[in-house]
């Protein structure tokens, strides 16, 4: 008997009856019910007493029919209030046989999701037709009235934006802590006897997540403990409690303590005290979003990326994210050290840095030279619209009334609220969407549109981004990049494309991921960042150079142009690098654009404006129409791989900059991999087009035939093969259509397939190319090359750094992959090749290799860009590159004229 009051169990009891037919007999096991008000979750394990075997499941006929057959009898009925109701007649909501162990069953949960008037407050009978268990009352939880408030958000329609299925949330999410529940509760709870109230927090969590930890031991101390009242509970017991559970949902989803949900209420007001850098979780380390200006972490050189490893000689693998930021934090003037990985840095970097209070200056400003302004915004807090309103002001009056240009500085710009990044957005886009967010369910969905508020005229404008850049950020330079309403220099931004909504509870905050926001255009930036229209390679430092480029951009009286854009000396940025320096190869193919302000009307979508492609010196505007497919497939049950993940989207990204339309895939199963591949067949459909497809992941042959393998494979004899993977024959027939088709192969890992066949054998067989095609392995036929010890495989960082070569024909860029490849392992990797190539492919072209009338478009363009300058190294690098152009006079003269100048 259990009497508690308001919202909690008076009297509970509950039977679980189960019975499989004669096929089987089975046990109930490991039994979760809870209660939250007037709803119930029941979960349990189910045990075969005659399990089936999983291997022999794998070769049956129908392997997924023979591991469905444990458990399919199951029916359900609930006794509640004295009332009976079948499984039809109740909203429930579980996944029966969802999870297979072999030898043991599967994973049942049933969350009865029914409103009941009267509330449930007598008794509970669950049955499953046969045999019965009785459970323990310290099998049941209710839920205190904190904890009903927490899963009451849980439950409804905010969290888990693609979990349809609210079993996820209730029972494998909190799962997905199984392994390191020891850990954390261990860490989270110093048990001791008399200390009540922590057993049965601690017991709520271990039973909740399904983890093997002592639960006889547990109840026995929460039976001990109801001999009196439990104390209060303090805000270190929820925060832990609360974070075992939420944190399963996602990385953002935390609780806040009383102090901590202050002390976010003070950050969004401008002041609070710290390192001032914005952190995030990545695979169980804090990695730093952007450091804030003016801060020590700013002032130590600390970069967005920067991995936190240790924190005054803690290792933060694991730590919540609170904790980690509570480390860092401290009184004004005591140190705290830091060891850091980079990226592209093999020792870590160590760093002591003295704490002081971080004054967060939202917006700051300055005029730039004739006429054009320059506002940086730092972080978007309550009075940045304001702001961004006053900076404008006083940068028109300083230019004589008016603004020529615009440049607008996001960089390192870690984000904040988001109804003041609208606000800003607002001023610059006259009307139309400018975000939208979408949850679970349609409940959670909103659209804003741009506000009544003060216009900003249609002058031209630059936006500046880097990998700092994220949340509030992202989304006014996605709105104003949608709204083709300024050109997006940079790099590519942070991608936190997610939303938390803070909801106030009596003790402190639940932080929820509670939606999706997208562009105006309707993209996802969650991981994947505002993709720049020209790119810079940054290093995610402040810069001059990038201003200056910006700002010169704004003078191009050209409605659109084209540029190439590479330099590795940011701090350096002159004109005369763009162009001349083309040699170290394209970074951006886009078109650089100061339009008009658009005028989007409600929801509509703008128009999809087809990337213009790059110029390396003006380097080539494709004439045929590309198209690629990428797949990279990592997440292999066994045999898991390192680097394909990261290989495809290197691939895609390079790709995209050389003007194709890429088709990207990630651990796709086979039949999304078929969808795939019909689906880059259809875009190759068109006259004239070029394909290469993309493959980094597990490939074989059997009996002379190659096939990629998906990561759903289950593969147990040659026949399975055929109908588990896919075969490369088949993307050959779709390719067939396209006017030229590359097919790259990074597919000859060692992997575990091929040695349990007679008719396999290693790496790849050998195929002749198709008339119009090329072939090409990472290695040679019948050879194996491993994963790789980097972010790529060898194979794919050498054929990554030949794409930045501008005028190599296809067939010269493999060649020297294979010469750098084969350098790299001593000839023990040595890619290979075969084409029946017609005619001349460049991923990158220059001048001399375009078409004829493309050299005068780039020396015309090339003018245009410098004609207005008053740098004498502009003019220098046009006369070194066109000595006896069009305009090369004209140059000399400005030249003679700037060199006078400047002896004065």
């Amino acid at each position: 008997m259990l009497t508690e009051t308001r919202g909690r169990l008076r009297w509970l009891g509950l039977l679980l009856l189960l019975g499989l037919g004669a096929a089987s007999a089975a046990e109930i096991k490991n039994v979760v019910a809870y209660q939250q008000a007037d709803r119930v979750v029941v979960s349990y394990d189910l045990e075969d007493a005659n399990p089936v075997d999983a291997h022999a499941c794998a070769s049956a006929p129908r392997p997924d029919l023979c591991q469905e057959s444990i458990g399919t009898s199951v029916a359900a009925l609930f006794a509640i209030n004295g009332h009976l109701y079948s499984h039809e007649s109740l909203r429930l909501e579980g996944d029966v046989g969802r999870k297979v162990t072999p030898g043991k069953g599967r994973r049942f949960s049933w969350n009865v999701l029914q409103d009941f008037p009267q509330g449930i407050a007598s008794d509970i009978l669950l049955s499953v037709t046969s045999s019965q268990k009785r459970l323990r009352e310290s099998d049941v939880v209710s839920m205190s009235d904190q904890q009903t408030e927490v899963f009451r958000w849980i439950d409804a329609e905010q969290i888990k934006l693609a979990e349809a299925n609210r079993s996820l949330v209730f029972s494998d999410g909190t799962q997905r802590l199984a392994a390191k529940i020891d850990e954390v509760v261990n860490a989270a709870y110093a048990l001791e006897p008399d200390q009540a109230h922590l057993a049965k927090s601690r017991y709520y969590c271990a039973r909740f997540s399904g983890a093997n930890v002592a639960k006889d031991q547990l109840a026995a101390q929460w039976q001990k403990s109801k001999s009196s009242p439990p104390p209060a509970i303090d805000d270190a017991t929820h925060e832990k409690y609360f974070n075992c559970l939420l944190g399963s949902l996602d990385p953002h989803s935390a609780y806040l303590t009383p102090e901590a949900f202050r002390e976010l209420q003070v950050g969004t007001k401008g002041s609070f005290a710290g390192l001032g850098m914005e952190v995030a979780l990545k695979n169980g380390i804090p990695v730093v979003v952007s450091p804030i200006e003016d801060t020590p972490a700013f002032r130590a050189g600390i970069l967005a990326g920067d991995r936190i490893l240790e924190i005054d000689a803690r290792s933060t693998k694991d730590m919540p994210l609170n904790d980690a930021v509570k480390l860092m934090r401290g009184p004004k003037g005591t140190r705290v050290s830091l060891t850091l990985q980079r990226e592209g840095q093999a020792a870590p970097l160590r760093l002591t840095l003295v704490r002081d209070v971080i004054l967060v200056r939202s917006v700051r400003f300055r005029s730039l030279a004739d006429g054009y302004g320059y506002v940086r915004i730092a972080q978007f807090q309550e009075r940045t619209a304001d702001d961004v309103g006053a900076a404008l002001d006083s940068l028109r009056a300083a230019s004589g009334g008016s603004l020529k240009g615009l440049v607008l500085d996001l960089r390192n710009d870690p984000g904040g609220l988001l109804n003041s990044a609208v606000s800003v957005a607002s001023r610059f886009i006259d009307a139309g969407l400018i975000v939208s967010m979408q949850g679970r369910e349609k409940s959670s969905n909103q659209h804003y549109q741009a506000q009544r508020v003060a216009k900003e005229p249609a002058y031209p404008i630059a936006v500046l981004i880097n990998g700092g850049s994220a949340s509030a950020s992202e989304i006014l330079a996605g709105a104003l990049q949608d709204h083709r309403r300024a050109t997006v220099v940079g790099a590519r931004s942070f991608g936190k494309g997610s939303v938390q909504t803070i909801v106030p509870i009596d003790q402190g905050a639940l932080k929820l991921t509670t939606a999706i926001y997208y562009t105006p255009n309707g993209k996802s930036l969650q991981q994947v960042g505002i993709e720049p229209d020209i790119a810079l390679d940054q290093d995610g430092s402040i810069d001059e150079g990038s201003i200056s480029f910006a700002q010169r951009l704004l003078r191009e009286p050209s409605a659109t142009r084209n540029l190439a854009v590479r330099t590795d000396r940011v701090e350096q940025l002159k004109i005369e690098e763009f162009f001349a320096l083309y040699k170290n190869a394209v970074r951006a193919r886009v078109a650089v654009a100061a339009p008009a302000a658009g005028r989007l009307a409600g929801n509509q979508v703008p128009p999809r404006v087809d990337p213009v492609p790059s110029v390396a010196t003006l380097a080539a505007q494709p004439d045929e129409q590309r198209v690629a497919l990428v797949i990279g497939n990592s997440a292999y049950p066994t045999a898991a791989l390192k680097n394909p993940v990261n290989d495809a989207r290197a691939i895609s990204a390079k790709f995209r900059t050389l003007g194709f339309d890429v088709i990207t895939r990630e651990n796709v199963k086979q039949k999304d991999m078929t969808r795939a591949i019909t689906r880059f067949g259809e875009k190759l459909a068109k006259s004239g087009t070029v394909g290469i497809f993309y493959y980094a992941g597990h490939g074989m042959q059997v009996r002379g035939k190659n096939y990629l393998i998906p990561v759903d494979a289950q593969i147990s004899s040659e026949a399975s093969v055929r109908s588990e993977a896919v075969d490369v024959d088949s993307l050959l027939e779709q390719l067939a259509t396209s006017a030229l088709g590359i097919v790259i192969l990074d597919a000859c890992r060692n992997n575990p397939f091929e040695r349990r066949f007679r008719g396999s054998a290693g790496g790849l067989a050998q195929m002749d190319a198709p008339k119009g095609t090329l072939i090409a392995y990472a290695t040679a036929p019948g050879k194996v090359a491993s994963d790789g010890d980097g972010r790529n495989g060898l194979y794919t960082q050498e054929f990554l750094r030949m794409l930045d070569e501008p005028g190599l024909k296809v067939e010269d860029v493999f060649k020297r992959v294979r010469r750098r490849v084969a350098d790299a392992t001593a000839d023990q990797q040595v890619p290979w090749e075969s084409s029946s190539l017609t005619g001349d492919f460049y991923f990158v072209r220059t001048a001399q290799t375009a078409p004829a009338g493309r050299a005068q478009d780039a020396e015309l363009l090339f003018w245009q860009s410098v004609r207005e300058s008053k740098d004498a190294d502009d003019f220098s690098a046009y006369l070194k590159k066109y000595p006896n152009g069009q305009f090369a006079d004209i140059a000399r003269n400005r030249l003679k004229g700037l060199s006078v100048t400047k002896r004065r």
